[in-house]
């Protein structure tokens, strides 16, 4: 976890006693209050808004992490190539990353 005013890297030794690597489940949970997570900002900005989830680290975040887009072939239909296109753009866009 690194500062985005100095860039400092801090480690944060956990005991958790609960883990999940579905952002879903890590958002619901954190709603429950069994402790502190690590959501993105576009999935957890209506629950910070209602005052359902505070942020308790701002101005830090996790180091960016690939993005990857599965098919069962390399061959894609106009429709899925559009999808693609799409969420590469929204996406890129969202978090500031460029393709």
């Amino acid at each position: 976890m690194a500062s985005e005013e100095d860039a400092d890297l801090v480690e944060i030794p956990s005991n958790s006693v609960m883990n999940a690597n579905n952002m879903s489940m890590i958002r619901y949970l954190a709603r429950l209050g069994i402790g502190i997570a690590v959501v993105d900002d576009l999935m957890a900005s209506d629950d910070v808004g209602r005052g359902l989830l505070e942020v308790v680290l701002p101005g830090w975040k996790l180091d960016p992490m690939p993005i990857s887009i599965l098919t069962p072939t390399r061959l894609l239909t106009a429709k899925t190539r559009a999808f693609v296109d799409l969420l590469t753009q929204r996406v890129t866009g969202i978090i500031g990353l460029t393709p």
